[in-house]
């Protein structure tokens, strides 16, 4: 069942039709393999690129932020596109959705392991080639997105264009709630602490 995870990038047609006409079960599985692929890849590469080429910290990994930049992006696009093509009469489901999502960005993940790997071999001069390896994983895990979502759904292209268009609107007006409630829940607690602060002061004097 985890031929889908090399089958899909390179037919992606017919697996994505495969997909959609439902013909194979064990999609699941490997989306989740390929999930995870996008996680470790997305570490390695912060961690272990060359000094030369690495602009991170390397002394900073957030374990927490790489989970929500992978996974969590990942799962709320899913949402969001799946929620935008419902009102647009998209005949993907949940499922398909996070599933072609998933084998989508496995070029992209491939991307950044090459990138780590070649970055230690290569000089300063040649470091542009990293930098077109990780656009080709980037534009080529894009098209099969734009591809997957437009076999999935039965979409036209300009429809699938235009539901994209709104699935990242959507996800921008998510993450702007999130952050305000989070935002508003610091100063909460603070507001408590302070309370609490203060009437331990006045019990213990």
């Amino acid at each position: 069942m985890f031929r889908y995870l090399y089958r899909l990038p390179l037919h992606p047609v017919d697996s994505l039709t495969r997909l959609k006409e439902k013909r194979d079960e064990a999609w699941t599985a490997p989306a989740l393999l390929a999930m995870l692929l996008l996680l470790l890849s997305s570490i390695i590469e912060f961690q272990y690129t060359d000094f030369a080429f690495n602009m991170n910290r390397v002394d900073q990994l957030n374990l927490w932020l790489m989970l929500f930049k992978t996974v969590g992006l990942l799962l709320l696009w899913v949402l969001s596109n799946w929620a935008f093509c419902t009102l647009f009469d998209g005949e993907g489901t949940l499922k398909q959705i996070f599933c072609l999502s998933c084998f989508a960005l496995l070029p992209y993940a491939a991307a950044l392991l090459l990138k780590t790997g070649l970055s230690i071999f290569l000089t300063d001069e040649e470091g542009v080639f990293l930098t077109w390896l990780l656009l080709f994983g980037e534009v080529y895990s894009g098209v099969l997105m734009l591809a997957g979502l437009h076999i999935v759904h039965g979409f036209t292209m300009g429809k699938t264009i235009l539901t994209v268009i709104f699935t990242l609107l959507g996800m921008l007006i998510v993450l702007f709630i999130m952050t305000l409630l989070f935002s508003l829940l610091q100063q909460f607690l603070s507001f408590f602490m302070t309370i609490f602060s203060e009437l331990s002061l006045m019990i213990v004097g």
